[in-house]
Parts: structure tokens; sequence; C-alpha cells
């Protein structure tokens, strides 16, 4: 009778284990499957014409340049978008710190690109739109991308999945690793600086938007420099 029980209980054990290990594998291919979706989701494409879609002249030097003599850093932005500079005081109780950043936004204001730097030493120095709070949505990791100067950053994506599809809301470039959903430090730039850059385009409701809009950004990023 005991050999009997030992028996059942080793293979009630053995079954239990089996069973987890296969609830574990079907969650990582969940998981790989959900990764491969974004992927698809994210990628840019060539074979949308962007002038067309969008009004946009993709022919990066036909860009305009904006210059911060501040931080010494420049990038290019097309020339159809609005450039707007910010540098606001906010006053938390008793703390205070300076907003400072660059907005350019898409003509049909459904895009806005946010770009900020600042010397890491500046504690009172907040380089990026000041948000009370996080749209609804899944967070996910990109591949990290190489900025300036070989400084690497991480891009991530806030995505709102409607019943018929998934919709990119937010991009940030954010330093590698850290909290997913908690966290997006600022990238180093090397010299002493350090940046953040996002993209807001929850508005669009067309997944073609979103790739023109993502390769505005890339390319934006792309032509970031410093300038002493």
């Amino acid at each position: 009778m005991v050999i009997v029980l030992i028996a059942g209980g080793l293979f009630w054990y053995a079954s239990i284990k089996e069973k987890q290990a296969q609830v574990e594998q079907e969650q990582v291919q969940a998981s790989q499957r959900n990764q491969q979706q974004i992927k698809n989701d994210v990628q840019t494409t060539e074979s949308v014409d962007a002038t067309i879609a969008t009004g946009i002249d993709m022919d990066v030097n036909h860009w305009q340049v904006y210059h911060n003599e501040q931080y010494g850093y420049e990038f290019k932005y097309p020339k159809t978008w609005t450039l707007k500079e910010v540098n606001e005081l906010n006053i938390e109780g008793r703390n205070s710190f300076y907003e400072r950043y660059v907005s350019i936004q898409s003509p049909d204001d459904t895009v806005y690109i946010e770009i900020g730097m600042k010397n890491a030493n500046e504690d009172n120095v907040l380089n990026r739109v000041w948000r009370t709070g996080i749209p609804e949505g899944d967070f996910h990791r990109a591949d990290a991308i190489t900025l300036v100067a070989n400084n690497p950053a991480e891009k991530r994506y806030l995505i709102y999945k409607t019943k018929d599809e998934s919709l990119i809301q937010l991009v940030w470039l954010c330093k590698p690793g850290g909290d997913l959903t908690l966290n997006c430090d600022n990238f180093s730039l090397g010299e002493g600086k350090e940046g953040f850059i996002g993209m807001d385009g929850k508005w669009m409701t067309d997944t073609n938007q979103w790739h023109v809009a993502e390769k505005v950004l890339d390319m934006v990023v792309a032509s970031i420099s410093l300038k002493n």
C-alpha cells in the first residue's frame, strides 16, 4: 500500500510539473508571437510614398536646421513642420524646476516630436514635457540604436490595442535597461551631456501614418550632432 501511495504521489508530482512546463512554454511562445507582431506593427516601410501621403519632403537635405547655442547641438526637421522652444519655470510646492526642450509638430497637429538636451549636473532642469499621467496601453522595448558619438539609446513604445489592431501612441528614446514601465532615464551623449527624445502620435489612427511619422523621427534623430 505504501509503495502504491508513493508511486501515485510521484505520478501526480510529475504530471503537475509537466503541465507547469507546458504552460510556461505556451507563455514564452505567446510572448514571442506578440514581440514579432510588435515588430511588424512598428517597422517603417519604404513602400509608402511619404511625400504623396503626408506632404513631407523626405529628402533631409531640404530640411531646416535647428541650432541650440545653450547646449551646443543641432538637428534637421521637415520644412513644413512647426518648431517651438520651451523654457518654462514650474513650481511644485517648495521645489522648482525648468522645463527645457524643443517640440516639432506636424502640419496637421497629429504628431509631436520632443527633443531635450541638458548638462548632466543640471538637477533643476527637466528636458522633456511634464506629464501628469500615461495613456492606456502596453509598454514594449525595441532594439537599441546608436546616437551621435556612438552613444546607445533604447527605443520604447506604448501600444494601445483596439478590437481590430494595435496602434502606437508614444515612442521614447531612453537610456538602455531599467524598468520598462517606470523609468525612461536620459541617454548619454558624452561630453557631460544627456538627452531625451519622445514622439506623441496618439491622435493618428492609420498604420501607414505611423510608418511615415516614425521614419521622420528616425531621420531627425540621425541628424543630431553636437556643436561647440
